[in-house]
């Protein structure tokens, strides 16, 4: 998808991937790739679980790449998230986002077509709050995960408001048990929603998974909700969209007829968000995004509206989302491609 004159698609993606353990921290220099028809090797050896992410930069021949690099040769559960720009001819070594020496995953990039103030660039991930050890528990991995945000400038390449985390509180019982992942950005109407997925108790996992979110304000760098309802210390209170659910595995969000809808994935197996993140982070090995495991035919899929939800497919079958800005909501399912659009939002549909 992001051929280029002097590229083709797997020598851009290896050249990017390549080079992250290369000169982390000096100046920023430009790698060229000297020829239009092969793959340029920029360096042997990179994380299997890089996660890397394209978004073009608007009105420019520029692309951003943000991907998980564990570029101070330390242990396999450390990952930082790293931005590399690219045009027709070159490649930035890549820098990183966040310097905080804790563990990245997840990363989510939204690419703004016109924005006055040109901030238009937001990169939302899973970001821990406190560097792991090999003797971390997967509670303790899973109690300490948030959702980094920064916005970089279009024209300046730089982050006009730093990185940072977004982390609505501690649970009822004032426990540091909440894992939030698996962030998203969505353009609804003249607004952007930043989402995020949720467990308020990863001791006691089901029952515990919403998903939620805010406006964000890329401009002047506030949150806003449709009420703006605050807490009694004044503090922004989410949005909810699922409430009160088991595992939610994936999800995707649309405006349908108005309306936010949420296709979301959810464990009918019992599957523990504790189990998943501790595996996401301390498997030495990585897993490659397109390996299919028999845990993922127990989902169920569904589609939530105004907190109404349907079950448009049980568990049983494989089903994956499929991730898009067409204002639609769309998955695969037994080899067929369906959408969710204001036309069709029942299951026969």
């Amino acid at each position: 998808i992001m051929a280029k004159k002097l590229f083709s698609v797997k020598s851009k993606i290896t050249a990017l991937a390549l080079c992250v353990l290369l000169l982390i921290g000096t100046v920023p220099i430009q790698v060229s790739a000297a020829q239009t028809s092969s793959d340029v090797t920029l360096l042997n050896g990179m994380n299997k679980d890089a996660d890397i992410k394209f978004v073009e930069f608007g009105n420019s021949d520029k692309q951003l790449a943000v991907m998980l690099a564990d570029d101070k040769g330390e242990e396999a559960y450390f990952r930082q998230l790293c931005q590399s720009i690219t045009d027709e001819t070159s490649v930035s070594i890549p820098r990183s986002i966040k310097d905080d020496n804790t563990t990245d995953l997840q990363p989510f990039v939204y690419s703004q077509s016109e924005s006055p103030s040109k901030n238009d660039i937001i990169i939302t991930w899973t970001d821990a709050d406190k560097k792991f050890d090999s003797n971390i528990t997967a509670e303790e991995i899973a109690g300490s995960m948030r959702i980094g945000i920064a916005v970089m400038n279009s024209e300046s390449h730089d982050f006009p408001f730093g990185a940072y985390n977004i982390s609505v509180g501690k649970n009822a019982n004032g426990g540091n048990n909440v894992c939030y992942y698996k962030s998203r950005v969505t353009k609804l109407g003249d607004k952007i929603l930043v989402t995020w997925a949720v467990c308020k108790n990863v001791e006691n996992n089901n029952g515990f998974f919403s998903i939620e979110g805010m406006y964000y304000n890329p401009t002047d760098n506030t949150f806003s909700t449709a009420t703006n309802e605050r807490d009694s210390n004044g503090k922004l209170l989410p949005m909810s969209f699922v409430k009160n659910r088991n595992y939610i595995s994936d999800y995707s969000v649309a405006d349908i007829n108005g309306k936010t809808a949420v296709l979301f994935q959810e464990a009918t197996d019992g599957t523990r968000i504790a189990d998943e993140m501790y595996t996401a982070v301390m498997n030495p090995e990585g897993t490659f995004p397109f390996t299919v495991k028999e845990s993922d035919k127990n989902r169920d899929l569904n589609l939530a509206v105004s907190n109404t939800v349907t079950n448009l497919v049980p568990s049983g079958k494989y089903t994956s989302l499929v991730e898009s800005s067409m204002p639609c909501l769309s998955y695969y399912c037994n080899g067929n491609l369906y959408t969710v659009s204001p036309a069709n939002t029942t299951p026969e549909g």
